[in-house]
């Protein structure tokens, strides 16, 4: 997996970067569940929404899965088309 670090640093600043070494075994559980559901870009996608992974990662599933039953079959598309989506999880 090919994080930007600097990427997420730019967006979010210095402290949001001892937040994911702090909680990196359910970032990386998240990770992982998010390239279990399909998504190819997941690095991408956590660059840019990186404070929807910093939680348990039962908590993750949850959410995600609220979310997908509310967007329907075609979430792929969906959050990968619009990952402002992805705003109502945090």
């Amino acid at each position: 997996m090919d994080i930007d670090y600097d990427k997420i640093k730019e967006i979010y600043g210095n402290d949001i970067l001892s937040e994911i070494i702090s909680n990196k075994e359910d970032i990386i559980k998240n990770l992982y569940y998010f390239y279990q559901l399909g998504f190819e870009d997941v690095e991408d996608i956590f660059e840019r929404q990186v404070m929807i992974f910093i939680c348990s990662n039962d908590e993750f599933i949850n959410k995600i899965n609220n979310l997908i039953n509310k967007i329907g079959n075609n979430y792929i598309d969906e959050i990968e088309n619009n990952i402002e989506l992805l705003d109502e999880l945090n």
